[in-house]
C-alpha cells in the first residue's frame, strides 16, 4: 500500500533565481534516524527545496510520523527491492532542478543547501560535491574531502550523500541499477565516463556510521571494482590487487585505532607545544630565542622581536616581517597560517586566533582560516583577531576589540565586534626598532 502527500511549503521565501533542490530520503524501520534527518532539513536556511521520503513499508511508525509532518513534500510507503529501487521511485517523483540523496540518519549542516545551491547555480551542467563527514558515536570519525581522482581504479573521490546532480542529467544517465552496495558509484562512474565535470564545494554532509558501505568497506570496495570491470575500466587482476591494497590499508587503520595511535598522536602534539613554549620562555636572551624560533619553523625577519611570554600552538605557520614587535602575553594560534607584515606593533595580551568551532554545526565542527596583518598595522592591548581576519596596511585595532573579518587599509576599528571609527593618515614613515634583548 502506498500513500503520497502534497505538503509543499518548503519554497516559501526562497529567492526566485536560485535552483530548486529535491532531497530524496530512502528509509526502512529507521524512525529515530529519520527524525534526525528531518530536523536537519527543518533547520536549513535555504528554503527552496522539496523533501521526498520513500519508505519500504516500515513497521516502526514511520508512516504515521511522516503523515503528521508538514515538512515532507511527497511520501510513498510500500515494499521495495532495495535502496536502488527506493531512489528510482524518489527520482520519479522529484520536481527540482537538482537532486540530492540523503538517507535516514544522514544529516545536513544548517547552511548545506544554501552553500550547495550557490555552486549549483554557477555550474548548471556539472556534478557538485561537498565534504562527507562520517559520524560514529556522536563524533566526526573521518572526513572525505571532495576531490576528483584521475584513476577510477582507486575510487571516484567522493560519496553520494554530498553529491548533487542536475535532474536532467540523472534522467539521461538512466535509473539506478540493482547493485548490492555500489549502485551510487555505478551511476557516478557512468557520469564520469561521459566527461561530466565535477565541481568541489565547501558544504558538508554528515553520514552516519552503520550503513553497508561503512560497516563492510572491503565488500563495498569489491563491489565497486566489479562495476569498473563491467565498464571496462578495470581488469580482473587489477581489481584483485586494488582490493588487496585497500584491505591492507583498512586493517592498518583499524589496528591504529585499536592501539590508540590517534589519541597518542594528539597527546604528542600537545606535549610538543608545551615543550616548545617552555623552551622559548627559558631562552630569555633574544638572539638565543631567535635560534629556537628558527628551529621551530617560525620565520622572524631581522629587526623584529617576539616576547618570550608569547604562546604558540604548534611549530611553523608564522611569518613576521622586518621591524615588527609582538609584546608579552600574546597568543598566536598558528594552527593555520599567521602572516605579519613590516613595522607592525602588537601590544600585550593580544590574541590571534586561526582555529575554532562552528556553533551552528550539529557536531561542533572544527575549522581554521589564516590571519594576515599588513605593514604598519597596530593592535592595541588585548585586541583579538578571529579566524580569517585580515588587517589592512596601516590600520589600527583599538584595545579590547574583536575583529571578525576584513579591516580596510588605514582604518581605525574598535569594539566587539570591531566597527569603523575613523580613517588614519597615510603618510606613515616610522620604522620600529626594539633593541632590548632582555625584555620580557
Amino acid at each position: 500500500m502506498s500513500s503520497e502527500s502534497s505538503l509543499d511549503s518548503s519554497d516559501e521565501g526562497a529567492p526566485a533565481d536560485h535552483p530548486r533542490i529535491s532531497v530524496i530520503t530512502a528509509t526502512f524501520n529507521a524512525i529515530d534516524g529519520l527524525r534526525r534527518t528531518a530536523a536537519s532539513l527543518e533547520a536549513q536556511r535555504y528554503r527552496n527545496f522539496e523533501w521526498i521520503v520513500v519508505d519500504g513499508a516500515s513497521t516502526d511508525g514511520t508512516r504515521a510520523y511522516i503523515e503528521s509532518s508538514c515538512l515532507a513534500t511527497r511520501f510513498v510507503s510500500e515494499p521495495d527491492s532495495g535502496i536502488h529501487d527506493a531512489w528510482n521511485k524518489g527520482l520519479a517523483m522529484a520536481s527540482g532542478d537538482w537532486i540530492a540523496f540523503l538517507n535516514a540518519d544522514d544529516t545536513y549542516h544548517p547552511d548545506t543547501l544554501l552553500q550547495a545551491a550557490l555552486v549549483c547555480e554557477e555550474h548548471p551542467d556539472s556534478v557538485v560535491v561537498g565534504r562527507t563527514k562520517l559520524i560514529r558515536n556522536g563524533q566526526i570519525a573521518r572526513v572525505y574531502e571532495p576531490r576528483v581522482l584521475s584513476d577510477l581504479r582507486f575510487g571516484v573521490g567522493f560519496s553520494h550523500p554530498s553529491t548533487l546532480m542536475p535532474r536532467s542529467m540523472l534522467q539521461q544517465l538512466g535509473p539506478f541499477r540493482a547493485e548490492r552496495i555500489a549502485m551510487d558509484t555505478d551511476l557516478l562512474v557512468r557520469a564520469l565516463k561521459r566527461g561530466v565535470a565535477v565541481v568541489p564545494a565547501n558544504f558538508c554532509v554528515y553520514m552516519a556510521f552503520g550503513g553497508i558501505s561503512t560497516k563492510h568497506p572491503i565488500r563495498a570496495f569489491s563491489d565497486y571494482q566489479r562495476i569498473l570491470i563491467a565498464h571496462s575500466a578495470q581488469t580482473a587482476s587489477g581489481a584483485t590487487w586494488a582490493i588487496t591494497l585497500y584491505a591492507v590499508a583498512g586493517w592498518a587503520r583499524s589496528l591504529s585505532s585499536l592501539i590508540g595511535l590517534p589519541t597518542l598522536a594528539r597527546h604528542t602534539k600537545h606535549l610538543s607545544a608545551l615543550i616548545m613554549n617552555l623552551s622559548l620562555r627559558l631562552a630569555f636572551f633574544d638572539p638565543l630565542r631567535r635560534l629556537v624560533l628558527r628551529a621551530l619553523g617560525i620565520r622572524v625577519a631581522r629587526g623584529s622581536w617576539i616576547a618570550p611570554t608569547a604562546t604558540f600552538y604548534r611549530v611553523g605557520h608564522v611569518q613576521v616581517g622586518e621591524g615588527s614587535v609582538i609584546n608579552r602575553g600574546c597568543l598566536l594560534d598558528n594552527r593555520d597560517a599567521i602572516t605579519i607584515g613590516r613595522n607592525v606593533s602588537i601590544a600585550y595580551g593580544c590574541s590571534l586566533i586561526t582555529g575554532g568551532h562552528d556553533v551552528d554545526a550539529p557536531y561542533f565542527d572544527y575549522h581554521s582560516k589564516p590571519i594576515r596583518i599588513g605593514d604598519h598595522a597596530v593592535l592595541f592591548a588585548k585586541a583579538m583577531l578571529m579566524p580569517g581576519s585580515s588587517i589592512g596596511e596601516g590600520s589600527v585595532i583599538l584595545a579590547n576589540s574583536v575583529v571578525t573579518g576584513d579591516v580596510p587599509p588605514y582604518s581605525i576599528y574598535g569594539g566587539a565586534p570591531a566597527r569603523f571609527v575613523r580613517e588614519r593618515p597615510k603618510n606613515l614613515e616610522y620604522q620600529i626598532s626594539y633593541k632590548f634583548p632582555f625584555s620580557l
